[in-house]
Parts: C-alpha cells; sequence; structure tokens
C-alpha cells in the first residue's frame, strides 16, 4: 500500500512540473500578449466600480482627436445628445466612423439614418465595409458604391478585414482584398484605410503592398498600442465606450495627429 502510494504520488509530481514547465513556456513564448491580457483584466475591473466608461476619461495619452465607429450593434443613436460631450468638453467627438456595407448584398440596418444624422449635424465622418473573403472584391465594391456617396470633406473608406481566410488559398486571399482596396481608391481618389488587429496585419498584411495604405489599429485595454508596432493612424482603443446617445457599449478610437492633419487627411 506504501510503495502504490509513493507511486501515485511520485506521479502526481510528475505532472505537476510537467504543466508547470509546459505553461511557462507558453507564456514566455506569449510574454507581450499575455501581459497586455493581465493589463485588458485589471482595467475592465476597475470600470465596473469607477466612471471610466466615458470618453474623456479612458487611457487615451496625449491623443486629442477623438472618435467613434458604429453600427447596427449599437442600436439606434441619438446623434444630437451624441455631440453634446461631457462635462469639461475635454473630448469632444471629432469624426465618426458608420458601418455600410458587408459582402455582395448586406447593408448596415442603421447606415442611412446613421449617415444622415452626422452629415446634418456637421461631424466629420466616414464610411466602412465589412471584408468577406469567400465574396467577389467587384461585388462587395458594388455594393459599398452604390450605398455610400463619399466626397469633399469626407473621411478615406475603410476596409474592415477580420475574417480569417479559412479555405482561400493565401495568394487568392490578398489578391481580394488589395483589389478592392485598388477599387476604392480609384472610385474616392484617395487611398483607402485598413482595419485590422496588430496580430492580423502581421500575418497578413505588412508588407510593400500594403504599407501604402493607413491603418486603423484595433487593440484595446492598454495605454499605447504596442512599442513594436508604429504603423497606424487611427487607433481603436475600446469597445466598451459609454456616450450619451448611445445605449449599448462603442467603439472608441483616436486619430494619430492634430486637427489640421485630421483636415488634411479628408477627401478634397
Amino acid at each position: 500500500m506504501k510503495k502504490q502510494y509513493s507511486q501515485y504520488k511520485r506521479l502526481i509530481i510528475s505532472v505537476i512540473i510537467f504543466l508547470i514547465i509546459v505553461s511557462g513556456t507558453f507564456i514566455w513564448s506569449n510574454y507581450e500578449e499575455f501581459i497586455h491580457k493581465i493589463k485588458y483584466f485589471t482595467y475592465k475591473i476597475e470600470s465596473q466600480f469607477s466612471s471610466k466608461n466615458n470618453l474623456s476619461s479612458f487611457h487615451i495619452g496625449n491623443y486629442q482627436i477623438v472618435g467613434i465607429d458604429v453600427s447596427r450593434h449599437q442600436g439606434r443613436i441619438n446623434w444630437e445628445k451624441l455631440i453634446v460631450i461631457n462635462e469639461n468638453n475635454k473630448h469632444p467627438i471629432s469624426f465618426a466612423y458608420i458601418k455600410a456595407t458587408e459582402g455582395a448584398n448586406l447593408v448596415d440596418k442603421y447606415f442611412e439614418e446613421n449617415w444622415s444624422e452626422a452629415n446634418r449635424l456637421g461631424i466629420l465622418c466616414g464610411a466602412y465595409l465589412y471584408y468577406r473573403p469567400e465574396v467577389n472584391s467587384l461585388l462587395q465594391f458594388n455594393n459599398f458604391k452604390k450605398m455610400v456617396k463619399l466626397g469633399a470633406g469626407h473621411l478615406p473608406p475603410v476596409l474592415d478585414i477580420e475574417e480569417d481566410r479559412g479555405d482561400i488559398a493565401f495568394t487568392t486571399y490578398l489578391d481580394g482584398i488589395y483589389h478592392l482596396l485598388k477599387l476604392l481608391k480609384n472610385e474616392y481618389g484617395i487611398n483607402p484605410i485598413i482595419y485590422a488587429s496588430p496580430k492580423y496585419y502581421s500575418l497578413f498584411l505588412n508588407n510593400s503592398k500594403f504599407n501604402k495604405f493607413p491603418l486603423w489599429l484595433a487593440y484595446y485595454g492598454d495605454f499605447v498600442p504596442p512599442s513594436y508596432f508604429d504603423k497606424w493612424t487611427f487607433w481603436q482603443y475600446t469597445n466598451k465606450g459609454r456616450l450619451p446617445g448611445i445605449y449599448n457599449d462603442v467603439d472608441l478610437n483616436v486619430f494619430r495627429g492634430n486637427k489640421l492633419q485630421l483636415q488634411e487627411f479628408i477627401i478634397k
């Protein structure tokens, strides 16, 4: 009996040591991502017990140009209330990106209403399309073009790239993205913006073919984007913002520049 117990004890210890080694190896190989997740978890806990879920108090550093992006997920927006910002008016909303289309046929439920209201109230705005890699690029472009009338005074169009390529060949996948970006540039006379996470951009788009397009970086819960990733123009720093006039969580973003640089960025 004692011998069996001793063997059992050694087995348990061996399993524990093995798990420690495996866990340590994983954490070490993903150190920066692991630290980021710890920070984000802490940040989310703090947010539940403080007033940090508003525009003025998020960790946006020295960036003064703050904006939102919205879609059907925010529901119906009261744009009149939205432009009345926090009590100190420290970070007024300087721009809004509005989801227009997805794939070949889908149109965001609230696009026309959001687009009309944002323009009526003089909010600098732009539109984005959500990319579907399995759908022909020309069909996606035509869907966007049919719905969105971009012109002088609007922000450049955005291609929101989040979907994995699935079974699509790597070169075919990249060719589809590039073709759609070129169609947008030819139509609106300005380089469209790529929206992606650092990991996604690094895996698929970090090359001379795509580097010429401005980047809108999706990276949550930290004070600044990762130091190793310095190729961004817009930074979506949270998807948990709370603002007057929007009754669900909303994405908050900063522009990397001043007001004059933002004006230079728009369609002429």
